[in-house]
């Protein structure tokens, strides 16, 4: 029991669910976490979404009733679902807790293992009412996070060393990412393997890194204008040449930089500010 609820499996919540149950009441579920997502983004949707609704991100992270990871992306983009059920919770920016779900670290060049975890939430938010008519059950079966009532990453056991990398260049292991990941199908001026320290990006990775570098800058952070942080009442859209690297064995993550001196604010009445602030 928890809160005075009895612990749910996934499947028990899933079927209770579709049975028209759990409304207008506390639900608390318990399973294993794990994070599954890669750096990428979704294709532009058609119409405001709401914050339920995930887009191509549902799915990557979330809570399976077995001991196995939420999802499995390798370099080359292959996806491997879990065997049994699972959802994908919404969690609120201001739950206490957060950070700890979304930076479990690499372990031995390896994900961290699934974490036992129960949370406690409710179904029909009223955060549904903003999806697309289309995607509004999908929203009203989110179940929302209102409590991290158990979550110990230390309990688990790590994973072992994983197998030393090939060296590099020889033999040169092949690309690890398709250069169309990085910013869809636009013109690169790099493919293929160099140093973080050749890039100028402001972090370092030890030895080679398989990166695309856009030719030419790309907008930055989906299609919608920015509010000016510095109180005007101008709005801005921030390109700037994007960085992709990946890492041999590191399960198709992708890190994200900007070329240095690359990057300009675009303003709705059309100048532009060069540099990363206004």
């Amino acid at each position: 029991m928890v809160d005075g609820l009895p612990v749910m499996s996934v499947s028990e919540v899933l079927a209770a669910r579709a049975a028209g149950g759990l409304k207008n009441q506390a639900v608390a579920v318990g399973g294993y976490w794990s994070n599954g997502s890669i750096g990428h983004s979704c294709a532009p949707p058609q119409g405001q979404t709401g914050v339920l609704e995930m887009g191509c991100h549902d799915g990557e992270v979330g809570i399976t009733e077995l001991d196995e990871p939420v999802i499995v992306i390798d370099r080359h983009g292959n996806v491997t679902p879990p065997r049994g059920p699972t959802l994908t919770p919404y969690v609120p920016r201001d739950l206490a807790g957060l950070p700890e779900l979304f930076s479990l670290p690499y372990i031995n060049g390896q994900r961290y293992p699934p974490v036992p975890i129960v949370v406690v939430g409710h179904f029909d938010d009223p955060l549904a009412a903003e999806c697309q008519p289309k995607s509004r059950q999908l929203c009203l079966d989110r179940l929302v996070v209102d409590r991290i009532a158990i979550f110990d990453p230390g309990a688990v056991p790590t994973p072992g060393i994983s197998p030393t990398p090939s060296p590099f260049p020889s033999p040169a292991p092949s690309g690890l990412f398709d250069p169309t990941v990085c910013a869809g199908n636009v013109p690169y001026s790099l493919v293929g393997w160099t140093t973080t320290s050749e890039l100028q990006l402001p972090f370092d990775r030890e030895g080679h890194v398989w990166a695309v570098v856009t030719r030419d800058p790309v907008l930055l952070g989906g299609d919608g204008w920015y509010a000016d942080p510095n109180g005007s009442t101008g709005r801005y859209r921030p390109w700037a040449r994007r960085i992709c690297i990946g890492e041999e064995g590191d399960f198709g993550a992708i890190s994200y930089g900007l070329v240095p001196g690359s990057g300009y604010w675009e303003w709705e009445d059309g100048h532009r500010t060069p540099g990363d602030t206004p």
